[in-house]
Protein backbone atom coordinates (compact mmCIF):
# COMPACT_ATOMS: atom_id res chain seq x y z
CA UNK A 1 0.00 0.00 0.00
CA UNK A 2 1.43 3.17 -1.01
CA UNK A 3 1.83 5.60 2.19
CA UNK A 4 4.26 8.21 0.20
CA UNK A 5 4.62 11.07 -2.24
CA UNK A 6 7.85 10.47 -3.62
CA UNK A 7 7.91 6.93 -3.38
CA UNK A 8 8.83 6.05 0.01
CA UNK A 9 8.24 7.41 3.82
CA UNK A 10 12.06 7.76 4.57
CA UNK A 11 12.39 9.94 0.73
CA UNK A 12 9.69 12.19 1.84
CA UNK A 13 11.31 13.03 5.00
CA UNK A 14 14.90 13.80 3.51
CA UNK A 15 13.86 15.91 0.82
CA UNK A 16 10.31 17.34 2.30
CA UNK A 17 11.09 18.07 5.81
CA UNK A 18 14.78 17.39 7.15
CA UNK A 19 16.42 20.17 4.74
CA UNK A 20 14.63 22.78 6.77
CA UNK A 21 14.95 20.65 9.87
CA UNK A 22 18.78 20.72 9.44
CA UNK A 23 19.10 24.58 8.45
CA UNK A 24 16.99 25.51 11.78
CA UNK A 25 19.22 23.39 14.00
CA UNK A 26 22.66 23.91 12.45
CA UNK A 27 22.33 27.86 12.58
CA UNK A 28 20.93 27.69 16.08
CA UNK A 29 23.98 25.21 17.03
CA UNK A 30 26.16 28.00 15.44
CA UNK A 31 24.25 31.09 17.24
CA UNK A 32 24.92 29.23 20.65
CA UNK A 33 28.77 28.54 20.38
CA UNK A 34 28.78 31.67 18.96
CA UNK A 35 30.77 30.47 15.59
CA UNK A 36 31.51 33.38 13.43
CA UNK A 37 31.45 33.07 9.91
CA UNK A 38 34.35 35.32 7.03
CA UNK A 39 32.40 37.55 5.28
CA UNK A 40 33.13 35.71 1.86
CA UNK A 41 31.53 32.57 3.03
CA UNK A 42 28.66 34.68 4.34
CA UNK A 43 28.15 36.28 1.21
CA UNK A 44 27.94 33.40 -0.96
CA UNK A 45 25.39 31.00 1.96
CA UNK A 46 23.32 34.57 1.33
CA UNK A 47 23.33 34.48 -2.48
CA UNK A 48 22.72 30.88 -2.36
CA UNK A 49 20.20 31.38 0.14
CA UNK A 50 17.77 34.43 -1.11
CA UNK A 51 18.83 33.82 -4.79
CA UNK A 52 19.26 30.48 -5.84
CA UNK A 53 16.47 28.67 -3.66
CA UNK A 54 14.33 31.71 -3.06
CA UNK A 55 14.34 33.67 -5.96
CA UNK A 56 15.13 30.26 -8.34
CA UNK A 57 12.46 28.01 -7.20
CA UNK A 58 9.66 31.19 -7.77
CA UNK A 59 11.48 31.07 -11.62
CA UNK A 60 10.94 26.97 -12.00
CA UNK A 61 7.11 27.36 -11.67
CA UNK A 62 7.42 28.61 -15.35
CA UNK A 63 9.02 25.11 -16.71
CA UNK A 64 5.72 23.69 -15.88
CA UNK A 65 3.11 26.48 -17.00
CA UNK A 66 5.22 27.32 -20.32
CA UNK A 67 5.84 23.58 -21.22
CA UNK A 68 2.33 24.08 -23.12
CA UNK A 69 0.65 26.52 -24.78
CA UNK A 70 -3.04 26.95 -24.20
CA UNK A 71 -5.41 29.60 -22.94
CA UNK A 72 -4.42 29.23 -19.42
CA UNK A 73 -0.93 29.57 -20.02
CA UNK A 74 -1.53 32.86 -21.92
CA UNK A 75 -3.77 33.78 -19.14
CA UNK A 76 -0.27 33.39 -17.19
CA UNK A 77 1.74 35.29 -19.71
CA UNK A 78 -0.50 38.01 -19.38
CA UNK A 79 -0.32 38.24 -15.79
CA UNK A 80 3.70 39.09 -15.79
CA UNK A 81 3.30 42.86 -17.00
CA UNK A 82 0.10 43.35 -15.40
CA UNK A 83 1.19 42.30 -12.16
CA UNK A 84 4.66 44.43 -12.75
CA UNK A 85 2.86 47.13 -13.45
CA UNK A 86 0.09 46.93 -10.16
CA UNK A 87 3.33 45.79 -8.04
CA UNK A 88 5.29 49.30 -9.13
CA UNK A 89 1.63 50.95 -8.32
CA UNK A 90 1.55 49.70 -4.59
CA UNK A 91 5.45 50.29 -3.96
CA UNK A 92 4.81 53.61 -5.29
CA UNK A 93 1.64 54.71 -3.48
CA UNK A 94 2.62 52.31 -0.35
CA UNK A 95 5.76 51.47 -0.02
CA UNK A 96 5.36 50.29 3.89
CA UNK A 97 2.27 48.36 3.23
CA UNK A 98 4.32 46.13 0.16
CA UNK A 99 7.18 45.57 2.03
CA UNK A 100 4.62 43.82 4.94
CA UNK A 101 2.10 42.23 2.30
CA UNK A 102 5.41 40.67 0.72
CA UNK A 103 6.64 39.65 4.43
CA UNK A 104 3.96 37.81 5.34
CA UNK A 105 2.44 36.57 2.03
CA UNK A 106 5.25 34.57 1.87
CA UNK A 107 5.30 33.11 5.02
CA UNK A 108 1.56 32.20 4.20
CA UNK A 109 2.65 30.77 1.03
CA UNK A 110 5.55 28.63 2.95
CA UNK A 111 2.25 27.41 5.09
CA UNK A 112 0.49 26.33 2.57
CA UNK A 113 2.70 23.90 0.92
CA UNK A 114 3.11 21.68 4.15
CA UNK A 115 -0.99 22.10 4.45
CA UNK A 116 -1.13 20.70 0.60
CA UNK A 117 1.46 17.69 1.83
CA UNK A 118 -0.84 16.94 4.50
CA UNK A 119 -4.31 16.87 2.45
CA UNK A 120 -2.32 14.89 0.17
CA UNK A 121 -1.36 12.12 3.02
CA UNK A 122 -4.74 12.25 3.93
CA UNK A 123 -5.98 11.11 0.40
CA UNK A 124 -3.29 8.55 0.05
CA UNK A 125 -4.11 7.08 3.32
CA UNK A 126 -8.44 6.83 2.17
CA UNK A 127 -9.03 8.59 5.19
CA UNK A 128 -9.88 12.32 5.57
CA UNK A 129 -9.04 13.91 8.99
CA UNK A 130 -11.00 17.14 9.53
CA UNK A 131 -9.03 17.68 13.10
CA UNK A 132 -5.42 16.75 11.43
CA UNK A 133 -6.57 20.08 9.05
CA UNK A 134 -7.14 22.12 12.15
CA UNK A 135 -3.88 21.16 14.36
CA UNK A 136 -1.78 21.51 10.63
CA UNK A 137 -3.01 25.12 9.99
CA UNK A 138 -2.54 26.43 13.80
CA UNK A 139 0.66 24.43 15.58
CA UNK A 140 3.35 26.02 12.78
CA UNK A 141 1.83 29.64 13.27
CA UNK A 142 2.10 29.87 16.99
CA UNK A 143 6.11 30.21 16.76
CA UNK A 144 5.43 32.56 14.12
CA UNK A 145 2.76 34.55 15.76
CA UNK A 146 5.04 34.68 18.73
CA UNK A 147 7.71 35.93 17.09
CA UNK A 148 5.73 39.34 17.10
CA UNK A 149 6.17 39.56 20.99
CA UNK A 150 9.36 38.52 21.42
CA UNK A 151 10.61 40.79 24.49
CA UNK A 152 13.74 41.25 22.87
CA UNK A 153 12.38 41.57 19.13
CA UNK A 154 13.38 45.46 18.51
CA UNK A 155 17.16 44.87 19.99
CA UNK A 156 18.36 41.10 18.51
CA UNK A 157 18.05 41.86 14.68
CA UNK A 158 14.30 40.21 14.03
CA UNK A 159 13.69 41.96 10.45
CA UNK A 160 15.66 43.02 7.97
CA UNK A 161 13.50 46.35 8.29
CA UNK A 162 11.41 47.61 10.43
CA UNK A 163 8.70 48.11 7.49
CA UNK A 164 8.20 44.58 6.87
CA UNK A 165 7.09 43.09 10.33
CA UNK A 166 4.37 44.27 13.07
CA UNK A 167 6.55 43.63 16.43
CA UNK A 168 5.06 44.52 19.78
CA UNK A 169 7.40 43.00 22.39
CA UNK A 170 5.53 41.65 25.33
CA UNK A 171 6.46 39.72 28.02
CA UNK A 172 2.97 38.34 29.39
CA UNK A 173 1.83 37.90 25.77
CA UNK A 174 4.92 36.57 24.79
CA UNK A 175 4.28 33.86 27.13
CA UNK A 176 0.31 33.72 27.08
CA UNK A 177 1.07 32.36 23.89
CA UNK A 178 3.92 30.04 24.49
CA UNK A 179 1.69 28.64 26.95
CA UNK A 180 -0.79 27.99 24.23
CA UNK A 181 1.32 26.65 22.31
CA UNK A 182 2.07 23.33 24.18
CA UNK A 183 -1.38 23.14 25.41
CA UNK A 184 -2.35 22.95 21.55
CA UNK A 185 0.91 20.26 21.11
CA UNK A 186 -0.27 18.19 24.37
CA UNK A 187 -4.03 18.34 23.05
CA UNK A 188 -2.79 17.17 19.78
CA UNK A 189 -0.54 14.09 21.04
CA UNK A 190 -3.46 12.90 22.88
CA UNK A 191 -5.81 13.41 19.63
CA UNK A 192 -2.82 11.23 17.58
CA UNK A 193 -3.06 8.68 20.65
CA UNK A 194 -6.79 8.44 20.40
CA UNK A 195 -6.00 7.90 16.23
CA UNK A 196 -3.41 5.15 17.13
CA UNK A 197 -5.68 3.28 18.67
CA UNK A 198 -8.57 3.63 16.32
CA UNK A 199 -6.79 3.34 13.07
CA UNK A 200 -3.24 2.72 13.64
CA UNK A 201 -0.53 4.95 12.98
CA UNK A 202 -0.46 7.15 10.04
CA UNK A 203 3.02 7.86 9.95
CA UNK A 204 3.04 9.98 6.84
CA UNK A 205 -0.14 12.17 8.02
CA UNK A 206 1.51 12.49 11.96
CA UNK A 207 4.95 13.33 10.17
CA UNK A 208 3.22 16.61 7.46
CA UNK A 209 1.91 17.90 11.38
CA UNK A 210 5.27 17.06 13.43
CA UNK A 211 7.99 18.65 11.13
CA UNK A 212 6.70 22.08 10.47
CA UNK A 213 5.83 22.56 14.36
CA UNK A 214 8.90 21.32 15.28
CA UNK A 215 10.98 23.68 12.71
CA UNK A 216 8.94 26.51 13.37
CA UNK A 217 9.26 26.10 17.10
CA UNK A 218 12.85 25.33 16.87
CA UNK A 219 13.43 28.71 14.69
CA UNK A 220 11.30 31.15 16.46
CA UNK A 221 11.75 30.44 19.98
CA UNK A 222 15.87 29.40 20.37
CA UNK A 223 16.53 31.96 17.56
CA UNK A 224 18.79 34.99 17.87
CA UNK A 225 18.65 36.63 14.29
CA UNK A 226 16.16 37.24 11.14
CA UNK A 227 18.91 34.52 9.00
CA UNK A 228 17.72 32.07 12.04
CA UNK A 229 14.20 32.31 11.15
CA UNK A 230 14.00 32.62 7.28
CA UNK A 231 16.83 30.22 6.30
CA UNK A 232 14.58 26.84 7.05
CA UNK A 233 11.56 28.31 5.79
CA UNK A 234 13.66 29.22 2.61
CA UNK A 235 15.94 25.90 2.53
CA UNK A 236 13.00 23.51 3.86
CA UNK A 237 10.39 25.45 1.20
CA UNK A 238 13.16 25.50 -1.84
CA UNK A 239 14.13 21.59 -1.96
CA UNK A 240 10.36 20.41 -1.43
CA UNK A 241 9.21 22.14 -4.22
CA UNK A 242 12.02 21.02 -6.53
CA UNK A 243 11.14 17.69 -5.53
CA UNK A 244 7.59 17.95 -6.42
CA UNK A 245 7.81 19.84 -9.49
CA UNK A 246 9.85 16.88 -10.68
CA UNK A 247 7.47 14.56 -9.47
CA UNK A 248 4.68 16.92 -11.32
CA UNK A 249 6.88 17.11 -14.70
CA UNK A 250 7.18 13.15 -14.78
CA UNK A 251 3.75 12.85 -13.84
CA UNK A 252 2.32 14.96 -17.01
CA UNK A 253 5.19 14.15 -18.96
CA UNK A 254 5.37 11.49 -21.69
CA UNK A 255 9.19 11.58 -22.60
CA UNK A 256 10.47 12.67 -18.92
CA UNK A 257 14.08 12.59 -18.62
CA UNK A 258 15.12 13.15 -14.99
CA UNK A 259 18.74 14.31 -15.89
CA UNK A 260 17.31 17.07 -18.54
CA UNK A 261 14.55 18.25 -15.69
CA UNK A 262 17.15 19.23 -13.41
CA UNK A 263 19.34 20.79 -15.94
CA UNK A 264 16.65 23.08 -17.38
CA UNK A 265 15.45 23.93 -13.32
CA UNK A 266 19.47 24.60 -12.31
CA UNK A 267 19.34 26.87 -15.56
CA UNK A 268 16.46 28.23 -14.74
CA UNK A 269 16.86 28.99 -10.96
CA UNK A 270 20.26 30.20 -11.46
CA UNK A 271 19.53 32.63 -14.21
CA UNK A 272 16.63 34.15 -12.61
CA UNK A 273 18.65 34.17 -9.01
CA UNK A 274 21.46 36.28 -11.14
CA UNK A 275 19.01 38.82 -12.64
CA UNK A 276 17.05 39.19 -8.93
CA UNK A 277 20.82 39.52 -7.53
CA UNK A 278 21.23 42.34 -10.48
CA UNK A 279 18.72 44.22 -9.68
CA UNK A 280 18.73 44.10 -5.35
CA UNK A 281 22.17 45.20 -6.37
CA UNK A 282 21.20 48.10 -7.42
CA UNK A 283 18.31 48.83 -5.44
CA UNK A 284 21.03 48.05 -2.13
CA UNK A 285 23.82 50.39 -3.05
CA UNK A 286 24.71 54.07 -1.91
CA UNK A 287 23.58 55.10 -5.09
CA UNK A 288 19.78 54.20 -4.16
CA UNK A 289 19.63 57.08 -1.99
CA UNK A 290 19.53 59.16 -5.39
CA UNK A 291 17.03 57.67 -6.57
CA UNK A 292 13.50 58.99 -6.75
CA UNK A 293 10.71 57.16 -5.34
CA UNK A 294 9.73 55.92 -8.93
CA UNK A 295 12.95 54.70 -9.62
CA UNK A 296 13.29 52.95 -6.20
CA UNK A 297 9.58 51.07 -6.27
CA UNK A 298 10.36 50.41 -9.96
CA UNK A 299 13.53 48.48 -8.61
CA UNK A 300 10.95 47.09 -5.91
CA UNK A 301 8.28 45.75 -8.27
CA UNK A 302 11.18 44.47 -10.58
CA UNK A 303 12.70 42.44 -7.50
CA UNK A 304 9.83 40.95 -6.12
CA UNK A 305 7.62 40.28 -9.27
CA UNK A 306 8.89 36.18 -9.70
CA UNK A 307 7.65 35.52 -5.97
CA UNK A 308 4.41 37.14 -6.68
CA UNK A 309 3.68 35.80 -9.70
CA UNK A 310 5.03 32.60 -8.30
CA UNK A 311 2.38 32.53 -5.47
CA UNK A 312 -0.66 33.50 -7.45
CA UNK A 313 0.29 30.42 -10.06
CA UNK A 314 0.81 28.14 -7.74
CA UNK A 315 -2.08 28.70 -5.50
CA UNK A 316 -3.94 28.00 -8.89
CA UNK A 317 -1.91 24.71 -10.44
CA UNK A 318 -1.78 22.46 -7.58
CA UNK A 319 -5.04 22.56 -6.65
CA UNK A 320 -7.01 19.48 -6.05
CA UNK A 321 -9.57 20.49 -8.52
CA UNK A 322 -7.07 21.04 -11.68
CA UNK A 323 -6.54 18.88 -14.32
CA UNK A 324 -3.18 18.84 -14.22
CA UNK A 325 -3.33 18.52 -10.04
CA UNK A 326 -5.42 15.77 -10.32
CA UNK A 327 -3.32 13.28 -12.37
CA UNK A 328 0.04 14.69 -9.87
CA UNK A 329 -2.15 13.05 -6.93
CA UNK A 330 -3.18 10.24 -8.62
CA UNK A 331 -1.77 7.48 -7.12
Amino acid sequence: MQTSILGSLKKDFFLLYAPGLSVALILICKDFIGLHTTETASMIFLFILYYQMDTGHNCITGLRVFRKWDYETAIFLLLIPNMFFLNWLFAYTLPVLFFRVHFYWGFFHHLRQYWGLCAWYQKINGRYDAPSKIFCHILPIFPFLNYHFHPAARNLGFVHDQREVILYPSVSVFNTVFFLFLLTVFIWLCFEYRNYKKFGFEANRVLSIFCPTLMHGVSFYLGKSILTFLAPMIVGHAIAYVCLMDLGLNKLSTNFNRTRSFIKMGCVAFAGGVFICSVDYFFESPSADNFGPLVYSFLMALATLPAFWHRIVDSHIWKGNHAEAKIIYAS
